[in-house]
């Protein structure tokens, strides 16, 4: 099962790379990073409801409501945060447009990237990719399992923008975690640690050749 746990340590400073996500510019300076968030402090406004995406329309739907895509859980967590994203089920994909990456690691590193538009579909051989629309590299984290998509309050994704800008990454990771760990097959037993199904983003090794992000 892969386990992505020890994700934040408060007795020191995570180092983030600079963002530019095209239109997500926002002001202020930066502010001190927070202590964890858990379960039992965690406001989330406009009172979402969270949704997981199982089936859609059999067309192209637009939808514009702002989405997470869990992509990766072990050694690393990786989530895909984006405006809006569009299903294409003739072609069995999904497009997530003006998004950004949150990426944790071991050492408590936290980097964000942004990127336009990635693609995801399933691969001939039914494994799940995204891609990079722009230079066409693939993410580092190919599943056997389908990548699990929830659905952000317009809220939520205002507050994950701000956190981007001022490089405090806690209360990304805390909803992420809470909303990730409540899925069929996910759990999360405390604060620093998140569970998947054991083909979720296991794939890596069946695209030789292939540039990573």
């Amino acid at each position: 099962m892969p386990v992505f746990t020890g994700a934040m340590k408060t007795s020191h400073q995570p180092v983030c790379e600079s963002i530019d996500i095209p239109a997500l510019k926002t002001s202020g300076t930066n502010r001190a990073c927070r202590p964890i968030l858990d379960s039992s402090n965690i406001s989330i406004p406009t009172s979402p409801s969270f949704r997981r995406v199982d089936q859609l329309p059999r067309a192209a739907v637009g939808i514009e409501s702002p989405c997470a895509l869990l992509l990766e859980n072990g050694p690393f967590f990786s989530v895909l945060v984006a405006r809006e994203v569009e299903w294409v089920s003739l072609e069995y994909r999904w497009k997530l447009r003006l998004a950004f990456q949150f990426k944790l690691t071991r050492s408590d590193e936290a980097i964000f990237r942004g990127f336009p538009e990635v693609d995801v579909s399933r691969h001939r051989s039914g494994i799940w990719v995204a891609k990079d629309c722009e230079s066409h590299r693939l993410f580092s984290s190919p599943s056997f399992e389908p990548y699990r998509l929830v659905f952000l309050p317009t809220g939520v994704y205002e507050i994950f923008r701000e956190d981007t800008k001022s490089h405090t990454p806690e209360r990304i990771w805390a909803c992420c975690r809470l909303l990730f760990g409540r899925l069929p097959g996910f759990y999360s037993p405390d604060k620093d640690t998140l569970m998947a199904p054991d083909d979720y983003a296991a794939a890596g090794n069946w695209f030789p050749g292939h540039e990573f992000l």
